[in-house]
């Protein structure tokens, strides 16, 4: 390198350079700034390795901290557990604990009160039935017709009867003669009930009076015989009106299939014109003869001024 630079000086000073030595100076430049940017690289390069190792370390060193906070919180978690495992056993401990007192008071309440557990028991049972009970469904109960005059209802009636109908029956607010034979009904057995209750009303004075006088107790009073009939008479008529009272009532009652506290024919808003100036006839569904549009044909035919279906809820 010397010996080339004493060489350009003495070109140099000895006048214009040549094109070899313009050609090896540039060569000479060029790898001058070839090796620079080698060596540059090379730096680069280190500090990159530098670089990438220290950014390693620190992520290892990281990722030791990591893991050693992981094996804490795991440590603490497992902790917390034992501490909710044992405080979830205290609990259950206590919930049995309670479970148990609360039942032997339960015992205790109803071996005490029996009757208010049977009412409870019940009055769930009932619940649940009116639970299970479909709501608002109903069934056909009855055909009512209303007549504007007597006339009309006893025709009614007639044509009714003739269709061989038996349960059914006319509702009006006065009685009216001759429904009995428009509805084809036979004679009332009232009066034989009452009959019979009078016979045994009587024949019971008369025994009793002859087994106190006679054999139980016998005595004369007056200087009447025992056996007399006069005294027997008051005693006798008061025992027979009041069995054949009696015999009446309750006769009329079960004849008459009462008491009965509701009927269907009380679902219709129509129906409170019977005690008032309307007349019905009722054909319940219950009659073997009843059928929904023969027995409504039927009604229709007998020109009523209103027709209805009634019907009631299921029980």
């Amino acid at each position: 390198m010397s010996d080339n630079k004493k060489n350009k000086q003495t070109l140099v000073g000895m006048g214009a350079p040549t094109a070899e030595e313009i050609a090896a100076d540039a060569a000479e430049k060029a790898v001058e700034a070839t090796e620079s940017k080698v060596a540059e690289v090379e730096a680069e390069a280190a500090e990159a390795v530098e670089a990438a190792a220290e950014s390693t370390e620190s992520d290892e060193s990281e990722l030791d901290e990591s893991e050693s906070e992981d094996s804490e919180d795991e440590d603490e978690d497992e902790s917390d557990d034992d501490s909710d495992a044992d405080d979830a056993k205290a609990s259950k401990s206590d919930d049995e604990t309670r479970a148990v007192t609360t039942s032997a008071k339960k015992k205790q309440r109803e071996s005490k009160t029996p009757k208010a557990a049977a009412k409870a028991e019940s009055k769930n049972a009932e619940a649940d039935d009116d639970a299970a009970e479909p709501e608002d469904e109903k069934r056909p109960a009855l055909y009512l017709a209303e007549y504007e005059t007597p006339e009309a209802l006893h025709h009614a009636a007639c044509q009714v009867r003739d269709e061989g109908f038996e349960n059914w029956d006319c509702h009006t607010p006065y009685a009216i003669h001759g429904m009995d034979e428009a509805m084809g009904l036979p004679p009332t057995k009232i009066g034989v009930i009452s009959f019979i209750h009078a016979v045994i009303g009587l024949t019971t004075a008369v025994l009793m009076i002859q087994y106190m006088n006679n054999w139980d107790y016998p005595i004369i009073v007056g200087g009447k015989p025992a056996g007399a009939f006069a005294p027997m008479v008051p005693i006798m008529f008061e025992l027979t009106v009041l069995l054949t009272g009696f015999g009446t009532l309750f006769g009329l009652l079960h004849l008459a299939g009462l008491p009965r506290h509701h009927h269907p024919v009380f679902e219709s808003d129509r129906f409170v014109s019977a005690t008032d100036d309307k007349f019905f006839i009722s054909i319940e569904v219950k009659d073997p003869n009843f059928d929904l549009k023969k027995t409504r044909e039927l009604l229709e035919g007998t020109n009523p001024s209103h027709l209805e279906l009634v019907e009631e809820d299921l029980v």
